[in-house]
């Protein structure tokens, strides 16, 4: 919270051990080492695992540890980035999930329900949700409730 209001021009928001942090590439790496620092202070055996980590910019003299990806990189699950690379980052997920039902079978009926119920399809219907509904392929559309599909 402190380095939050240090930086405010940059948006700093977590969930669970996922850190996003946004603004300009230069504000946002100073950022990144104010809480590399802190969490080393505190000592709880927190870190960042930078190998992990994306650098999306379009800023091309910036230099960092820090992989730099121009079209796009994955937040939460989630392809952020060029609509060539939502969509390619999509295919690749749903080819994923196709052939993880092929284990399926090694399960009974009931856990095969559960799997799907709570893994597969969550999944999918996240990615549905999250995405701009033009890059969607219409395999995907199965995974959105009709009630939350808005015609423009």
């Amino acid at each position: 919270m402190e380095v939050q209001l240090q930086y405010p021009n940059v948006l700093i928001t977590a969930y669970c051990d996922d850190i996003t942090i946004l603004g300009s590439a230069a504000d946002c790496l100073i950022v990144v080492d104010c809480l590399r620092e802190r969490l080393e202070l505190e000592g709880i055996g927190l870190y960042f695992n930078l190998g992990k980590s994306s650098l999306l910019t379009t800023e091309n003299l910036i230099s960092s540890v820090i992989p730099k990806v121009h079209t796009g990189l994955v937040i939460l699950g989630v392809p952020i980035g060029s609509d060539t690379y939502v969509r390619e980052t999509l295919a690749l997920e749903m080819n994923k999930k196709c052939r993880s039902l092929d284990y399926l079978s090694v399960f009974s009926s009931y856990h095969q329900y559960a799997l799907i119920k709570t893994c597969v399809n969550n999944r999918a219907t996240n990615l549905a949700r999250c995405i701009r509904l033009y890059l969607i392929n219409y395999k995907m559309c199965y995974f959105i409730p009709r009630e939350e599909v808005v015609y423009l």
